[in-house]
């Protein structure tokens, strides 16, 4: 599915800084988009969905464009990776799931970077229908063996571009952090695993979104067990609600002091 490059998401091509000597933001660069053909999750299989959404843009002092992957939660917002957002310019958002014909694109100009973690969400400036969104569980928690699908517009095995959504299932092995130091959730693949270009892209328990893409291995080469880390929801639950309006359809979700404030 997607190998995670960087934390700082090496959808902008500018993010330089990686997590450590092993792992990185999961962004896909200008160089890497030089063919036009955005890349997708090491292994797993295509997928289709109508709020898994492509992400392209500039970054300052960096020339070309980038790509991030990121989820509309409704008419107007879209969830995905803070290092997708930090210094990017001249958002896009593309609702097809074709990477080589992506079809009409709608801008961004508001960009929100969540207090804590790699969390970050975008205000479309023209508010987008789609038949369905997805549901979010912003008190997940994780638990080792958990089973989990991962999404993404992400490189293939070998860094090769591939042209549609792709998707993988992943265990999880227990907690980790992401690339701000916030609490994360760490994968391995079962039938794919995340790359450049997924950044951003969900982490799906039980059907509902608990996390985003982060970082993972810098050179999962073909590799399907390779490891990332998501960063969990949890850690920016009550700015997610107040800033989309959306409630987490958890039932583990235990409102904080700011939530009942609001």
């Amino acid at each position: 599915m997607i190998s995670l490059k960087k934390v700082c998401t090496t959808f902008v091509a500018t993010c330089a800084l990686s997590l450590s000597f092993s792992t990185a933001a999961l962004a896909d660069s200008p160089a890497e988009r030089e063919s036009g053909n955005p890349p997708l999750i090491i292994g797993g299989s295509q997928e289709t969905s109508p709020w898994a959404v492509q992400l392209r843009f500039s970054v300052q002092g960096s020339s070309g464009t980038s790509g991030c992957t990121g989820e509309q939660l409704n008419a107007e917002w879209v969830l995905t990776a803070k290092h997708c957002v930090e210094g990017a310019y001249d958002m896009k958002v593309y609702h097809s799931n074709d990477q080589v014909n992506p079809g009409t694109a709608v801008s961004a100009s508001n960009l929100y970077s969540a207090p804590s973690g790699d969390i970050a969400l975008i205000k479309l400036d023209s508010p987008v229908s789609l038949t369905s969104y997805p549901e979010l569980d912003l008190g997940y928690s994780p638990q080792a063996g958990d089973s989990g699908v991962i999404m993404g517009y992400g490189l293939g095995a070998w860094d090769q571009p591939t042209t549609t959504l792709r998707s993988a299932t992943v265990r999880v092995v227990g907690n980790s952090t992401d690339a701000y130091g916030g609490p994360a959730a760490n994968l391995q693949g079962v039938s794919g695993a995340a790359n450049r270009g997924d950044s951003g892209g969900p982490l799906l328990i039980d059907g509902r979104i608990v996390a985003v893409c982060s970082t993972g291995d810098i050179a999962p080469g073909g590799n399907i067990n390779a490891e990332s880390n998501y960063a969990l929801l949890s850690q920016s639950a009550a700015w997610i609600q107040e800033t989309t309006g959306i409630v987490s359809t958890s039932t583990d979700y235990v409102p904080s002091v700011d939530d009942i404030a609001a």
